[in-house]
């Protein structure tokens, strides 16, 4: 949504010459000039705009919420205040580390926190940012990245994306889960931290977006952590659920990797994920996760059922990267390296969050 101008206005330091101040014991005066600049909002701006971190950007309503997302250089300060800095930090144990580290930028509220009045043992370095602080400075600075942000969030009403717009539409209805934490998780970062698109090869990210759109698929089991792909079978749960009126879980289900999902939050889109954290659900599409043994030989012969070859969990569909050759239970699609296999049964929908029992016999040796 940015253009290369509020880009450049965003990215390019700002040099600030604060004051000179005398260190105690010294004859000479020193220059307290730091270089600041707004790419933790660049950052924030492009991962709303790709779905993420929504709720924080458009509740950003006052001048000092930007305050999270200036970026300081304070490296051309004297070595008394970048220990200061530095200090300050590794004592926070916001850098844990066996060695102190030595710090040239920092995130505004971090370089600010450094800086307390003391009384008549306030260094002066201190006395001159604080009076700064004070200062008429931030009342200019602060408005115009303000009416930035505001157009950023009116930009983002527009976006054609589903998703987006029903998590927008839960902000306006002051329904979202964000509304009900004790406060915003605001957070300073340099870059988007996942990809924007998806990181799947696009033949199967784009079967994948395809099955879930069939009848015979209301529930998914899904191995993979991906930003682009998640937000599609999200996206399709909350269409289930508003067409359905059922919860949303039992209008689709989607269950994710035992490992978590680590660069979002579901409930932020409005939709729900359970995580099995031991094993794996079966679902209508089971994708087999890479760490997962199973038993093609199970599906063949005159009673050959697809989900006997993967213990008995259920599904309709199997979708994996090992081909398995034709299967009896099942028809058999190759699709770029990775092999659909449908089941020859008459849909049963699937119930992955009941307890799984194994089917009998798996052919496992004994404990």
């Amino acid at each position: 949504m940015l253009s290369q101008q509020d880009r450049e206005f965003l990215f390019t330091p700002e040099r600030v010459n604060i004051g000179s101040y005398y260190a105690w014991r010294s004859q000479h005066a020193s220059e307290f000039v730091v270089d600041i600049d707004a790419r933790p909002l660049v950052a924030l701006i492009e991962a709303a705009s790709a779905g993420s971190r929504v709720y924080e950007l458009m509740s950003i309503q006052r001048p000092g919420d930007l305050l999270h997302y200036l970026w300081v250089d304070f490296s051309g300060l004297d070595q008394e205040v970048i220990n200061r800095v530095s200090g300050h930090v590794n004592h926070k144990k916001l850098f844990p580390s066996k060695l102190p580290v030595t710090l040239k930028e920092i995130s505004f509220n971090e370089f600010d926190d450094c800086f307390s009045w003391g009384g008549d043992d306030t260094y002066p370095y201190a006395v001159t940012w604080l009076w700064h602080r004070e200062g008429e400075y931030w009342r200019d600075k602060l408005p115009p990245l303000l009416a930035l942000t505001r157009k950023m969030q009116d930009g983002l009403r527009r976006v054609d994306d589903f998703l987006l717009q029903y998590e927008i539409s839960l902000i306006d209805s002051q329904k979202h889960r964000g509304d009900f934490l004790a406060s915003i998780d605001r957070q300073t970062t340099l870059s988007t931290p996942f990809s924007l698109h998806t990181t799947l090869p696009n033949s199967l990210f784009q079967l994948i977006v395809e099955l879930i759109k069939r009848d015979n698929v209301q529930s998914v089991s899904c191995p993979f952590d991906d930003f682009a792909l998640w937000r599609e079978l999200v996206a399709e749960q909350i269409r289930h659920s508003r067409q359905s009126g059922l919860p949303l879980q039992t209008a689709f289900t989607l269950c994710g990797p035992d490992s978590g999902l680590n660069q979002f939050d579901a409930r932020d889109w409005g939709g729900e994920i359970h995580i099995p954290f031991e094993g794996v659900c079966g679902s209508d599409l089971f994708i087999i996760p890479k760490w997962m043994k199973f038993r093609p030989e199970a599906a063949m012969g005159k009673e050959g059922i697809l989900r006997r070859i993967v213990g008995g969990r259920q599904c309709h569909y199997i979708l994996t990267d090992r081909d398995c050759g034709e299967l009896d239970a099942a028809t058999r699609e190759v699709h770029d390296g990775w092999y659909l296999y449908s089941s020859r049964l008459p849909y049963i929908p699937s119930n992955p969050l009941a307890p799984y029992t194994p089917s009998k016999p798996l052919g496992y040796p004994p404990r």
